[in-house]
């Protein structure tokens, strides 16, 4: 199911550590090589996937921020 355990207040931020050119994301059916460096955030409430067919490991950071009233910490 699509976006399933995901929060419509959570924003997941991928930041590539290592990748290659045959590493992709696709977001519906629309496919991205993210940069190892940059940030990218993801809309996880969506239907994506990685795919590597690549010769190097795919090796991503990924973190979610939450928004909104109590995204603090007590």
């Amino acid at each position: 199911m699509d976006g399933e355990g995901s929060h419509p207040l959570t924003h997941r931020i991928h930041v590539p550590l290592q990748t290659n050119p045959r590493a992709t994301l696709t977001v519906h059916d629309t496919d991205f090589q993210l940069q190892a460096g940059h940030a990218y955030e993801v809309n996880n409430l969506v239907r994506h996937g990685a795919f590597n067919v690549g010769d190097q490991d795919r090796v991503h950071f990924i973190f979610e921020m939450f928004e909104g009233e109590g995204a603090t910490l007590a």
